[in-house]
């Protein structure tokens, strides 16, 4: 769902960088409401041709955007959860242009997204992979395929 935020910084005509994407982030939901980056996902699907397909939205940051999705589709959720020390180096290592190298950003940015009611997604999740710092890429790969494959099956049941 950051690409639904990235789209928004790029159409206000903004250079993609870990604060504007902050910024717009806490801003649409402050103008739209909580659920706006769900809204903006849904549309995304419908407008594929993907609605009523097997979807899977990455990145969901509240309960707001859960209820907004569950009142289209009902859908599983998975949480992939990092210990901060193992998420916050994962995160610089990607280099990707809306991450920081800035002290204290990603604390900032847990907080933002505790804030927005992460964490409550989490707990709530109908499966978790821990994703830790012994976890390989292969690893975690197959546990997360082997997670969606399990979520499917059940969302697919009468």
């Amino acid at each position: 769902m950051g690409d639904m935020v990235r789209d928004q910084v790029v159409q206000a005509g903004l250079q993609i960088t870990p604060e504007s994407l902050g910024a717009m982030a806490e801003n649409l939901r402050k103008r739209r409401g909580p659920d706006v980056v769900a809204q903006l996902a849904a549309e995304k699907v419908a407008a594929v041709g993907m609605d009523g397909d097997l979807v899977i939205v990455d990145g969901l940051r509240s309960m707001q955007e859960v209820s907004f999705f569950r009142s289209r589709w009902p859908f599983p959720i998975l949480a992939i959860h990092s210990p901060p020390a193992t998420r916050h180096a994962r995160l610089r290592a990607r280099s990707r242009a809306d991450d920081s190298t800035q002290p204290g950003y990603y604390e900032a940015r847990d907080a933002r997204e505790l804030k927005f009611g992460i964490a409550e997604v989490i707990v709530l999740a109908d499966e978790m992979v821990v994703n830790s710092d012994r976890t390989s890429e292969a690893e975690l790969q197959a546990m997360t395929f082997e997670a969606i494959g399990r979520l499917a099956a059940g969302a697919r049941k009468p």
